[in-house]
């Protein structure tokens, strides 16, 4: 046998509601409120790899609404939650838009930096270049020179 009962189940949960009108009217509201949570509970378990196979996800759904650790919520809690999850999702999202903005423009600077360092490189080579040319015209110059004066 189940334990509690629906009925003492359906009495305590509505025992901690704030409204005057019953937050639980019926069996089904139970089983529903009970699987969905089993669900998430189940998933959690396989997300992080956790669980106890003594305790089952069903019996510890039922657990967690009969001692009050998760509620069920009425139908304008539930649209203000969800109202609030829409926000958080777009608050989330605007971030995520602004963060790939960012790594874009830090892509670009790197590409200008490294095209900047590039030419820098090919200026400082032929800068060299020159200078190596003219120490050889010097060079090439003063054994004229020496050539010469012999």
């Amino acid at each position: 046998m189940l334990h509690p009962s629906y009925l003492e189940l359906m009495d305590e949960i509505n025992s901690q509601s704030k409204d005057e009108k019953p937050l639980v009217q019926s069996r089904y509201s139970i089983v529903l409120a009970a699987a969905k949570r089993a669900r998430q509970i189940t998933e959690e378990e396989e997300r992080t790899g956790t669980g106890d196979p003594k305790n089952k996800p069903l019996s510890q759904a039922v657990k967690e609404l009969y001692e009050g650790t998760i509620h069920i919520l009425n139908e304008e809690e539930t649209l203000q939650e969800q109202e609030r999850l829409q926000q958080y999702i777009e608050r989330n999202q605007e971030l995520l838009e602004a963060t790939a903005k960012a790594e874009a423009m830090d892509e670009e600077l790197l590409e200008e930096i490294s095209l900047n360092e590039s030419e820098e490189l090919s200026l400082f080579d032929e800068n060299e270049l020159t200078q190596e040319m003219k120490q050889e015209n010097e060079n090439q110059n003063n054994s004229d020179v020496d050539g010469n004066q012999e």
